[in-house]
């Protein structure tokens, strides 16, 4: 059964003091579908468009209605048969339901029935997930090993025209923290299409990720049709794999058992700071002051424009989903966080983004923050990120930029920590500018040679003796080891053209700089761009 709402209007005047709306449903029953014993907050008119349609109130007879009847149901009373009772046509109804404008919802579920018809499976063996993936709000395919990482519950509902499945995505949405507090992640995947997806999204949108699979390909890779037609919720382990299966004709509404279940199966984890994935509702943007004596890249003594200026957006939500990664190519990732100099990012991403000479990808460039907040860079290029702390991949390379005002970064713990244990995965690890601060603070380089921005040489070496700081006056560009730095600014396009030349050729790289048009700025001066 699918249920979609066609238009909904709202009374000027009051009914018994009530402000009432009048929703239209279209209601399509495929063979043998019916709906589960349930009321409505208000009167219902309904009328058979096609097919036929058993129908029966409580105390009412059972009736069979062909295309062209109508019917009436009063204000709550049990609607205890609506089915489709041909094996092979579809039936639709079109209805109307007068009813207060602040009803929680315009189906309500008998409670027996509700309860009776539910069952958790727990899977001997657990199912692994990894051939299935879904459609993003961008309608960009999201495999399985995106959502790995933490563990996770996996909602499937019909659609945002199915009464039952909204109440439990405010079921889910009311218990986030919860799961958060438990280190589980929420997932909901639907069966509408990526556009219907994003409509009903753009009206109300969700704490956690929404997905698209009309195929029905995860109900395909569990070998249970019957999630087509039936509710399911899935506990996912951190690896990918269901190790329990929760449906009926009615979705699981009680969120204390569900996180009872996944406790029980021993599949909690560490608190979650933010949601990894989801539809966040972004925040106001407070700007503090940059301190009074600001560490500087290249000139600014007073505080800046965009950091003494307070922003807040209205009503901004960002659906947020990771960038999809292209198998086998190396990763590298680009951290970011409110008024961190864009140059030092655009510079690397600039570089490791454009193809091959004969088109092809070469890298996965990702940015990364820690949350799905909206970023606003010190020069006011807002940028909303790809993955968060808890979310992203390992990387190949991590590239570290800087800020005018280092000092609040370097206390930042969860992103010292983030930097820590990327290292541990990388092949190289980037600083430009400030950046070496959080090298040193990470504790990452002891002994090895880096350069930070020009004038900022002396204060590195006395805050971080363990590293071995280069004379930025006359140094741009540092390398030792697997860890590369620069001065930052423009200089970071030295370090990223070095780093794009061990990890693919100097041809590539030469083909880079001409697409760069990086000629033309080697002794420029005003008279070349003067016509003759």
């Amino acid at each position: 059964m699918n249920v979609k709402v066609l238009r909904q209007d709202e009374y000027e005047a009051k009914v018994d003091g009530e402000k009432t709306t009048a929703t239209m449903l279209e209601v399509i029953l495929d063979p043998l579908a019916g709906s589960p014993p349930h009321r409505h907050p208000g009167p219902l008119c309904g009328y058979v468009i096609e097919g036929t349609f058993e129908f029966q109130v409580e105390g009412g007879p059972l009736r069979t209605l062909k295309a062209g009847d109508a019917f009436y149901e009063p204000k709550m009373i049990l609607h205890q048969v609506g089915r489709n009772p041909d094996n092979k046509t579809r039936t639709r109804v079109l209805a109307t339901i007068v009813h207060p404008s602040d009803a929680e919802s315009l189906v309500i579920l008998e409670p027996q029935h509700e309860q009776a018809s539910l069952s958790t499976e727990t899977f001997d063996a657990p199912k692994s997930l990894s051939s299935w993936s879904a459609k993003s709000s961008s309608g960009e395919d999201v495999p399985l090993q995106q959502l790995a990482g933490n563990p996770f519950v996996l909602a499937m509902f019909r659609g945002h025209g199915c009464y039952h499945c909204v109440e439990q995505l405010k079921a889910l949405e009311q218990a986030e923290e919860n799961f958060r507090e438990q280190g589980i992640r929420i997932v909901a995947i639907s069966s509408e299409s990526v556009i219907e997806m994003n409509a009903a999204l753009a009206k109300k949108p969700l704490p956690f990720t929404v997905l698209s699979d009309i195929e029905s390909t995860l109900a395909k890779s569990l070998g249970s049709e019957r999630i087509d037609n039936w509710h399911g919720l899935l506990i996912v382990d951190s690896k990918g794999k269901a190790h329990a299966l929760i449906s009926g004709s009615a979705p699981m509404m009680d969120c204390e058992k569900i996180l009872a279940t996944t406790q029980s199966l021993g599949l909690t984890g560490e608190k979650l700071a933010s949601h990894p994935i989801g539809n966040a509702r972004l925040s106001s943007l407070i700007k503090k002051q940059a301190a009074e004596s600001p560490e500087t890249c290249a000139v600014p003594t007073t505080p800046s424009k965009a950091a003494a200026t307070q922003t807040t957006p209205s009503n901004l939500t960002y659906a947020a989903q990771p960038k999809p990664l292209v198998p086998d190519l190396p990763i590298v990732g680009l951290l970011i966080y409110d008024h961190v100099l864009q140059t030092e990012i655009t510079a690397p991403s600039d570089v490791f983004s454009k193809h091959s000479e004969d088109g092809k990808q070469m890298f996965n460039v990702i940015t990364i923050a820690a949350s799905y907040d909206l970023i606003e860079t010190e020069e006011g290029l807002k940028l909303f990120p790809d993955y968060t702390f808890e979310n992203a991949p390992k990387l190949d390379v991590i590239v570290v930029p800087s800020a005018y005002d280092m000092s609040a970064r370097v206390k930042d713990e969860r992103l010292v920590q983030f930097i820590q244990s990327q290292n541990g995965n990388t092949k190289f690890t980037v600083s430009n500018c400030g950046g070496a601060s959080l090298i040193g603070e990470s504790g990452i380089a002891k002994g090895k040679k880096i350069v930070t921005w020009i004038g900022g040489g002396k204060d590195l070496q006395e805050s971080y003796p363990q590293l071995k700081v280069q004379d930025d006056a006359n140094v741009s560009y540092v390398e030792d080891g697997k860890f590369l730095s620069s001065n930052g600014n423009l200089a970071s396009y030295i370090s990223s053209l070095e780093l794009l030349e061990k990890l693919t050729s100097k041809s590539h790289r030469k083909f880079v700089e001409s697409y760069l048009y990086l000629e033309r700025l080697t002794g420029w001066d005003k008279s070349r761009s003067q016509p003759e």
